[in-house]
């Protein structure tokens, strides 16, 4: 599995592809989630870190 998906997926508490019911990559990049044990979509979105 590449090393990115894997990033982002850990960023968001998945720590298994198993657990992940549906995975899409969204425009620049980033990747949605939705878990099989819920419907709630994860989302990360590289352009929301804080800067300080």
């Amino acid at each position: 599995m590449p090393e990115e998906l894997n990033s982002q997926m850990r960023e968001q508490g998945i720590e298994d592809i198993a657990e992940v019911k549906v995975a899409h990559m969204e425009s620049g990049g980033h990747f949605s989630f939705i878990k099989k044990d819920g419907d709630a979509e994860l989302k990360h979105k590289s352009n929301e870190k804080a800067v300080h």
